[in-house]
């Protein structure tokens, strides 16, 4: 009786959250999944139904690689329904692909890859999907054969991209140097360098997405310290098809030597980056973390000294507005300031179904901006467990981020909470900014920088 209710909701989710609550799920869920063997029973009995019909839409598929609980069970049961349902909806398989291939049938789905490229296929969008499946887990044995398929049309490369990025773009698979090379090399001269328009768009797959992703693979390629990785972006740098992406590659090359040397990245002056750039765009994700931290500092010059009362803007009623008010009033401060094509977006989504507060994007790069109120009970941990550990890991941000704290100095209403490591609260906010740093991993004081903006009442 409660498996056929929790199936129901699984169904029809909006209507019951809607009428009864959504904490009823959870209480249903709790008395179901007692043991691994009752979580795969319901899963097959709410599941195969749906897999085996053909069907678009596939009760619990979107939570079977999200939820912890599933995990023990997703990847054998994916590899099983991928075995057994052949008629399965293309986009069904694609999910369950990535579903096993995670959860330690990478082998199983070597060989059904292998079998299902070898024989004729009627359906052209299905025999793409395993061809991205055979990328991901045989690529070494079947280079001749994806660069035939790779050959067939420009489009294929969304059949790379898909594969390559796994849970409908939250998460990147692991690609050697040889495949995210290979891929670069296919289909960057077939897609040249293009910018997202100053105005909107809708869907996807058009040329700005295209030279998105390939620039992504640089910088994979930029984050692996192997001489391997080097000598890719050396041969990369030097390839006269891929023109339009040179200037990337030569940033994404210089920060990989950094990496190898292992030494600290020294953020330049304000000055030397308005010279380098000399009117020009950025062109790395330092330089974009450096134009922004720039356009900060000129935010918080306007806040205290500005000929307005510019730090009323984050209060209300003689009180603190919410983080969210406060990040939507910094955004206002902060756009007029960035030059083109950086663009300041909020809640940005990051891997993990996690959002920034603030992203700073340009051409494939990102640079995420956490804000916390003084206020905010994690504001002292935030850089290394929110920051470092979500945000600064997405694919465009290189590891790069900045961690940006509200100061609205001895607000009763809203004070500040109180330093973990020192009780005596700090006077400034130089010193809260100093405490926050000296809070980071060594590894990671020249990525991230961290900003105290002092909006409190003079």
């Amino acid at each position: 009786m409660l498996e056929a209710a929790l199936a129901a909701w699984w169904d029809f989710p909006d209507s019951f959250n809607e009428v009864v609550g959504s904490e009823v799920q959870s209480q249903l869920e709790a008395a179901v999944f007692t043991s691994p063997d009752a979580i795969r029973e319901f899963l097959q009995t709410t599941m195969e139904p749906a897999i085996a019909g053909g069907l678009d839409r596939v009760p619990g598929l979107y939570q079977l690689p999200r939820d912890a609980r599933y995990h023990g069970v997703a990847g054998a049961l994916a590899l099983d329904w991928l075995r057994r349902f052949p008629n399965a909806k293309p986009t069904v398989q694609h999910d369950l692909i990535q579903i096993a291939e995670r959860f330690g049938q990478r082998a199983g789905i070597r060989t059904l890859a292998e079998q299902k490229v070898a024989a004729p296929s009627a359906d052209p969008e299905l025999r793409a999907i395993w061809m991205g499946a055979l990328y991901v887990t045989s690529f070494e044995g079947h280079v001749a054969q994806l660069k035939a398929f790779a050959h067939e049309e420009n489009d294929r490369l969304w059949t790379f991209a898909g594969a390559s990025r796994a849970e409908r773009g939250e998460r990147w698979q692991s690609l050697t140097v040889a495949q995210v090379e290979f891929v670069f090399t296919e289909f960057a001269p077939r897609w040249p360098a293009t910018f997202h328009p100053i105005g909107g768009w809708s869907g996807s797959n058009h040329p700005w997405d295209a030279s998105e992703f390939l620039r992504a693979l640089i910088n994979i390629l930029g984050a692996d310290k192997s001489k391997e990785a080097s000598d890719a972006l050396d041969r990369l740098s030097q390839s006269g098809a891929v023109e339009s992406y040179r200037d990337h590659i030569k940033h994404v090359r210089a920060q990989q030597l950094r990496l190898r040397r292992d030494t600290s990245y020294q953020v330049p002056t304000f000055e030397q980056v308005k010279s380098t750039l000399k009117g020009a765009a950025p062109e790395c994700i330092d330089d974009v973390k450096a134009v922004t931290l720039d356009a900060l500092e000129i935010v918080q010059k306007y806040l205290r000294d500005g000929d307005t009362r510019a730090w009323s803007a984050y209060w209300s009623g003689g009180k603190p507005l919410t983080e969210n008010d406060c990040r939507d009033r910094l955004l206002d401060a902060l756009r007029p300031l960035l030059p083109a094509p950086l663009l300041a977006t909020p809640e940005t989504a990051m891997p993990e179904r996690k959002r920034a507060d603030i992203a700073v994007m340009m051409r494939g790069l990102g640079l995420p901006v956490e804000i916390k109120g003084q206020w905010h009970t994690e504001v002292w941990t935030a850089p290394s467990g929110q920051l470092i550990e979500r945000y600064t890991r997405d694919f465009r941000a290189n590891g790069r981020g900045v961690y940006l704290v509200l100061w609205f100095g001895e607000d009763k209403s809203k004070p500040l909470t109180v330093d973990p490591t020192n009780p005596k609260p700090p006077a400034s906010p130089a010193e809260m900014r100093e405490r926050l740093v000296r809070m980071l991993p060594k590894d990671e004081q020249s990525k991230v920088d961290v900003v105290v903006l002092d909006v409190s009442a003079p």
